[in-house]
């Protein structure tokens, strides 16, 4: 990201930078504890460990997912196939039964090439609407 943005300084700093933007969307995670228990819950990122670490400063992430899985835990990227193996595992699901959602297309194309069905975020009301039309919920 350094290269990409002709930034001079260490990496580092743009990850103390990017730590000062980084803010719960609470109204999805509202969201997220209204279906936690209906269905199974991860969450995945290729998030710097220094800005995964604020976050878990701010939240609990446990009270929100069932399993969390950083890439950087796992020295690979969040949509490589070893580490969707492991969730497939973790969780006993088969490609075809995961909805994977994220707000970058070309993840959701990665996900979609896995065999999983996938939900472009925009909103949270827009993800509300689409989950419980699949869930069958109110």
């Amino acid at each position: 990201m350094a290269e990409k943005l002709k930034f001079k300084g260490h990496w580092s700093e743009l990850a103390k930078a990017n730590q000062k933007n980084l803010k719960p969307n609470q109204l999805l995670l509202d969201y997220i504890q209204t279906i936690k228990g209906k269905v199974c819950i991860a969450l995945f990122s290729n998030l710097d460990k220094t800005s995964i670490q604020a976050i878990k400063n701010k939240l609990n992430l446990q009270d929100y997912f069932e399993k969390v899985y950083f890439s950087y835990e796992h020295k690979i990227g969040k949509l490589e196939k070893q580490l969707i193996d492991k969730v497939l595992a973790d969780f006993k699901l088969k490609t075809e039964e995961v909805l994977f959602i994220d707000d970058f297309q070309g993840n959701l194309e990665k996900a979609e090439k896995y065999g999983m069905k996938t939900l472009l975020y925009t909103d949270v009301k827009t993800v509300k609407k689409e989950l419980n039309t699949l869930l069958k919920c109110d």
